[in-house]
Order: C-alpha cells, then sequence, then structure tokens
C-alpha cells in the first residue's frame, strides 16, 4: 500500500497577510514510510534555503518568516517523499495579498 502524503496550512479561502508567518506541515500516512522528505518553491522568486526558518531537507514543517512573502505574488510550496525508489509528492498553494493602493476618499457630508 503506497503512502498518502498531503500538506496543511493557512485556509485556502482568501489570501494570506505577507505580515504572517507562513507554516506547512507535510503529512504522511502512515509516517513509517519517510525516507527522505524534501520543500521545494515551484513558484514565485524565492529561495527558501535563505527564507526558511526550518530546514527545507528531512523536516515534515516548513515555516518562512514574516516578510519573507511578497504582496501579490503567488506561490507553489511542493514537498516530496522518497521511500526507496518511488517518489511521491504533494503542493500547495498560496496567495500572498498585495499592499493596498491608492484611490479615492469622498467624506459627506462636506
Amino acid at each position: 500500500v503506497a503512502p498518502k502524503l498531503s500538506i496543511t496550512g493557512p485556509a485556502a479561502a482568501g489570501k494570506f497577510s505577507p505580515s504572517n508567518q507562513l507554516t506547512l506541515e507535510a503529512i504522511v500516512d502512515p509516517p513509517s514510510y519517510i525516507s527522505t522528505l524534501d520543500w521545494t518553491s515551484l513558484s514565485g522568486s524565492l529561495d527558501l534555503d535563505k527564507v526558511a526558518l526550518t530546514d527545507t531537507s528531512g523536516e515534515a514543517m516548513l515555516v518562512i518568516d514574516s516578510d519573507k512573502l511578497l504582496g501579490g505574488q503567488d506561490y507553489t510550496f511542493k514537498a516530496s517523499v522518497q521511500v526507496g525508489d518511488l517518489a511521491w509528492s504533494a503542493s500547495f498553494d498560496v496567495n500572498v495579498n498585495a499592499a493596498p493602493s491608492s484611490g479615492i476618499l469622498t467624506v459627506s457630508p462636506a
């Protein structure tokens, strides 16, 4: 029976604030199947080795410090598990809020 790999993280609905710390967790069921686990960033201009607070190899948790993700960017993170010659992967998408932009304020009555 092949193991199941999934990733948990912030709620999928809505956008993620870049001022928050991002925590993702790879869950392998059953956990005894883990031989190696690696994290990669598939999109966005992000070097995980520079911004992650956790190891990108061997750790089930991926933690990225606040203000390391760019507002308005979409990121896809991938966890890969290898057992012998077999490999599985799962991905998780994060949509980061853009900073507020200029607009018009109207006050009434004048």
